[in-house]
């Protein structure tokens, strides 16, 4: 479900495809067509679900950055909608925390399996 959302653009606080996805919007309608109910805020979204290392990650899991969440497409790439692109987009994690250190954002704050 994700994926399907990967062309759509980036609109803060919006859940619905006709407005654009933020960050937890897209994670939680990707969980929901999983059956998953899952929290609308990132911070709530974070407590969530089972505490992982970066080392454990996999296809469904959760990355948080302060303010912003992103779903592991599979061990190396994540799929976000984030201000950086302005839209929903694949990128590999690598690059993504390497730009948000750089930005001084900082290194993911948390790991987590639904």
């Amino acid at each position: 479900m994700a994926n399907q959302r990967s062309s759509i653009g980036l609109t803060a606080a919006a859940t619905t495809q006709s407005l654009g996805l933020d960050c937890p919007g897209l994670t939680q309608q990707a969980l929901a067509a999983c059956g998953i109910a899952y929290p609308r805020d990132t911070d709530q979204q974070q407590q969530v679900g089972e505490q992982l290392t970066a080392d454990r990650l996999r296809r469904g899991d959760l990355v948080f950055w302060k303010g912003h969440v992103a779903m592991m497409l599979d061990a190396e790439r994540i799929i976000h909608a984030n201000a950086h692109h302005m839209a929903t987009a694949i990128e590999p994690l690598s690059q993504t925390r390497a730009r948000y250190v750089a930005a001084g954002v900082g290194e993911p704050t948390a790991y987590r399996r639904p």
